[in-house]
């Protein structure tokens, strides 16, 4: 049975500088990528949870709102048209 032990595998100092530089290269594009999913995921995350708030506060509160949290109101909504006929028209953005 033939053994082979470690280091006895010839590798230039280039070919070893190129494969080394390949996986660095090849790293730092996973873990860019997976630092960019990771912030998607946490900005998808946070406006889930501002949603939820917004609701779960419009639900136990009365049909016409008195009152309007400008933080909340801002983050979820993109525009607010009132048309000729005084009806309201919301826009919200989409997360």
């Amino acid at each position: 049975m033939r053994q082979r032990k470690c280091g006895q595998k010839k590798q230039s100092q280039e070919a070893y500088a190129r494969k080394y530089n390949a996986l660095v290269k090849r790293y730092d594009k996973a873990a860019s990528r997976l630092n960019d999913a990771t912030a998607g995921r946490n900005l998808r995350a946070t406006h889930d949870r501002e949603l939820r708030i917004f609701i779960s506060e419009s639900t136990e509160k009365p049909l016409v709102l008195e009152e309007w949290n400008e933080g909340l109101g801002a983050s979820i909504l993109e525009t607010a048209t009132v048309q000729r006929n005084g009806h309201i028209l919301f826009l919200f953005n989409v997360y």
